[in-house]
């Protein structure tokens, strides 16, 4: 929570620029803002009410979300180390150092790192990235549709834009 109250942190680039210390302000995400939160807990909860409370704590969402991240990184982390052993004992191959050359034991100690980085994104393009449409993207989707799909959806909006006060 400590980076979070730092707008260095917190604000998108907008533009790519160079500036030693240009100034930034931008209004946070909700995901760095205190708030209720729901702890995961509640699903099992909704199961058996009886041996598992419904837990609701005042936090950033971010924070819960780093948890969950270390949380799966303790965990699945080391069958990255396990993968890359399992490949090697295949091909007969003591270290990476003869797959890629020139990198030894750097390859050997990025295994579990890699595969990290392949749930980092997962999980941050399931549950914490907010998709904003925009017309402009809703228009560049709805380009690519069939003319039939692309009828459907005008008609939807049609609607949907009528029921709108």
């Amino acid at each position: 929570g400590h980076v979070s109250q730092f707008q260095w942190f917190i604000c998108p680039v907008e533009k790519l620029e160079f500036y030693l210390h240009p100034p930034l302000s931008c209004t946070p995400d909700p995901i760095y803002l205190v708030q209720n939160v729901s702890l995961p807990t509640n699903y099992l909860h909704d199961i058996f009410p009886e041996y598992v409370p419904n837990l609701t704590v005042e936090m950033k969402p971010i924070q819960m979300h780093g948890a969950i991240l270390a949380l799966l990184a303790s965990i699945i982390g080391p069958f990255g180390g396990f993968l890359a052993s399992a490949i090697k004992r295949a091909y007969a191959v003591k270290d990476f150092a003869g797959v890629i050359p020139g990198h030894g034991g750097i390859t050997d100690r990025m295994d579990c790192q890699l595969q990290m980085c392949l749930i980092t994104w997962v999980y941050y393009s399931t549950f914490v990235h907010a998709r904003h449409g925009t017309p402009t993207k809703l228009l560049a989707s709805a380009m690519i549709l069939s003319k039939e799909d692309a009828i459907s959806l005008y008609q939807t909006l049609g609607e949907y834009v009528k029921t709108l006060k």
